[in-house]
């Protein structure tokens, strides 16, 4: 246990205040003290308001701990809370809730397998080619603006040569533009255009997700608690009506104007509808579920909250390293590929290329994975863990462990690339890191969010320029913690404009020849 100094209290305070202090701290002292604790071991037990909370970072202690059954390990009660207290489930239907659980998880298969998985690139891929010329418009009129870019504080400036230059917020124009392009793959293309704020409503959410889940009240007077409960309502608001639709469509009514067409909605939604109709879930009920299902590292949380927070940060690093031949090696990649044509002329589709590695290595690098190595010096097989207690796989403690890794803070492009075979063919690899957590709970939109930080990452650096705005020229932020993927601390603002030679070409056809090759690349 690491010391605290108030009873019952335990480690609140340091969590809240210095959590990077107290964790870190923690770990660096199984090193020195090299005994018979906790921290030997590669658990680090706290005490949060009187109940054990052990938060473990060996690997092998971690894929143990999730591999362990149910009645060993009980996540389904820490599921179950947070469905009532962060998303609003109510708790008279816990028994419907319980026997409905089972059949919407055998739903995922429609994420994982294909027809399905490949059907929701495709759509996926269709958007990403109507929308990319589009990312940055180059307008100040928020109501000529995409939908994207109106959170991004854009400002329209004369650029060298006169060609169209804009500042914007990066992490604001990409998560939304990530987000506006991938979610018509899941919840069909009317939800975005009933609710067009939801993005930032995911953000709030996602930002107050743990203090929720802690159980502080809506009236606490914590801005971040208010604004997570009011973007809660809304989102609930808009699912209900979401379903409301979808069940006059199932019935084979009219839904009415403002949702149009329901049919492009994806087959797992399809699928969770039929399993709640046949449970008997109310219209709340169902919300609930959907919008753990949009926010609780599943699909949309994997498509929404995280991989456009990753495919920030891999442009980011890519464009910040310091050898910038880095950039040109991964445009050099995809250029073959990203054949530009003038509208109308039609043109053949070229054979699919050979796998490449720089771009599948950087996501992985960018989920902070920081090699393929064994646990750390002094780290043993086995820890107890107390009825009663609670356990969480800490990745980051793990991941930034330099006994483990040779410097982890800093961002080494090729760290995760190895040899393949005596050809010296390469690939990227993941080792022991679980970046999409293991067992039951290991994140079911997984493959999905791969490819598509791959798809958006590849288009993005194909089609557009960015320098930095300021005079401290390109450089890191720090990282503020949250639920899944690091979130940067302050803005991030940019220079954007068209891509040389690229300002007169159809860019639709490029961005989406490289989604097509890219969405190949990663099923070899």
């Amino acid at each position: 246990m690491v010391p605290y100094w108030i009873p019952f209290v335990g480690h609140v305070p340091e969590l809240i205040l210095t959590p990077e202090r107290l964790l870190r701290g923690a770990r660096g002292r199984h090193r020195l003290k090299r005994s018979r604790d906790a921290y030997s071991q590669g658990v680090i037990a706290l005490k949060i308001f009187g109940t054990t909370h052990n938060l473990v970072y060996s690997p092998s202690l971690a894929q143990s701990l999730l591999s362990q059954k149910e009645s060993v390990a009980a996540h389904h009660d820490v599921s179950w809370y947070i469905m009532k207290q962060v998303f609003g489930f109510p708790a008279r239907l816990e028994k419907e809730y319980n026997l409905a659980l089972h059949p919407i998880l055998a739903a995922y298969q429609h994420l994982l397998k294909e027809p399905y998985l490949g059907d929701m690139l495709g759509v996926t891929v269709r958007n990403l080619e109507q929308s990319i010329p589009d990312l940055v418009t180059f307008t100040s009129s928020i109501v000529d603006q995409a939908p994207w870019e109106r959170g991004s504080d854009i400002r329209v400036l004369k650029g060298v040569d006169g060609q169209q230059t804009a500042e914007v917020s990066f992490l604001p124009l990409i998560r939304d533009f990530v987000a506006h392009t991938v979610t018509p793959s899941l919840m069909g293309s009317s939800f975005s255009d009933n609710h067009p704020t939801w993005t930032a409503d995911i953000v709030d959410l996602d930002r107050g997700f743990l203090l929720m889940a802690a159980g502080f009240p809506r009236w606490v007077p914590v801005r971040t608690i208010t604004k997570a409960y009011l973007a809660q309502a809304r989102l609930l608001c808009t699912i209900r009506a979401f379903h409301v639709a979808l069940e006059k469509h199932v019935r084979g009514e009219d839904v009415g104007p403002e949702w149009r067409d329901m049919s492009d909605v994806s087959p797992i939604i399809m699928a969770r509808q039929a399993i709640y109709r046949h449970h008997g879930f109310t219209i709340e009920a169902r919300a609930a579920c959907e919008l753990a299902f949009l926010q609780v590292k599943e699909m949309i949380w994997a498509m929404n909250a995280n991989a456009p927070v990753l495919i920030f940060w891999l442009v980011l690093r890519i464009l910040s390293y310091s050898d910038h031949t880095l950039l040109s090696v991964i445009r050099a990649e995809t250029e073959p590929y990203a054949k530009a044509f003038q509208p109308p002329r039609v043109f053949p589709v070229p054979e699919p290329p050979q796998l490449k590695i720089a771009l599948d290595g950087l996501v992985r690098q960018d989920l902070a994975l920081r090699e393929s190595a064994k646990d750390g010096p002094g780290m043993r097989e086995g820890f107890l863990l107390r009825r009663g207690s609670y356990a969480h796989v800490a990745h980051d403690l793990h991941n930034t462990d330099p006994s483990c890794f040779r410097k982890p803070d800093e961002w080494m492009p090729c760290r995760h690339v190895v040899v393949a075979n005596d050809q010296g063919d390469e690939r990227a690899e993941f080792g022991i890191i679980r970046a999409y957590g293991g067992g039951r709970s290991m994140c079911k939109g997984r493959v999905f969010a791969e490819k598509e930080c791959l798809v958006f990452a590849a288009g993005i650096l194909a089609l557009w320029e960015f320098e930095p705005v300021g005079q401290k020229g390109w450089h890191i932020p720090a990282h503020r913690r949250a639920t899944a993927v690091a979130a940067p601390k302050g803005d991030v603002r940019f220079h954007v404009r068209v891509k040389d030679k690229m300002s007169k070409i159809n860019w639709c056809t490029a961005a989406g020849q490289i989604a097509r090759d890219l969405e190949t690349l990663m099923e070899q």
